[in-house]
């Protein structure tokens, strides 16, 4: 049996189209030369990744990545409010309501990158706790699992996760110990 692996968190539909220069992913794209994401498809089929999650991590990334899997049968999107992104969205409705709209498009997989880190706090504690419960109560709605972003936060973060029942998915920038 050949292998087959599914790539989970990818951010390939970044090197399709620039959605922020200053975005740290897009930057490295650019240096990368924007490499032709056909050829990055392929070469990943090649060594047996079968599929691959495309995730979001702002309003417009998330639309980019919904986009980008639209029409690529391997490729499929999460959609997510990346915890250092929460000032922007806190108190804006019309931006949570087209963020929520995503999650009904077809070929989206997952609800995240999502979480809290209070290791950078490039946003208020508060606003990140908005919006990752935001997050969850829409995964919740639409039965998807979820992608959390933990750093330096998990006392935080657990409380909040046990409030709600049949929350699936995983857990990435994991920086907490065994227990």
């Amino acid at each position: 049996m050949a292998i087959q692996l599914t790539d989970t968190h990818c951010h390939i539909h970044e090197a399709w189209k620039a959605v922020n220069g200053q975005n740290v992913t897009a930057q490295k794209w650019d240096a990368a030369g924007r490499p032709d994401v056909s050829d990055i498809i392929v070469r990943a089929q090649e060594a047996g990744v079968t599929s691959m999650l495309c995730v979001g991590t702002t309003l417009p990334d998330s639309e980019l990545a919904v986009g980008f899997v639209r029409d690529k049968p391997a490729c499929w999107a999460s959609i997510g409010l990346h915890p250092h992104e929460a000032h922007t969205y806190a108190t804006d409705q019309k931006k949570l309501d087209a963020f929520a709209a995503l999650a009904g498009q077809p070929k989206v997989a997952a609800v995240g990158e999502c979480g809290l880190d209070f290791y950078y706090n490039h946003s208020p504690k508060d606003d990140q706790i908005r919006i990752l419960r935001f997050q969850i109560e829409l995964a919740l709605k639409h039965d998807l699992p979820m992608i959390f972003h933990v750093r330096e936060a998990f006392s935080d973060f657990w409380p909040i996760f046990d409030e709600y029942q049949g929350i699936r998915g995983v857990i990435h920038s994991f920086s907490a110990g065994v227990d």
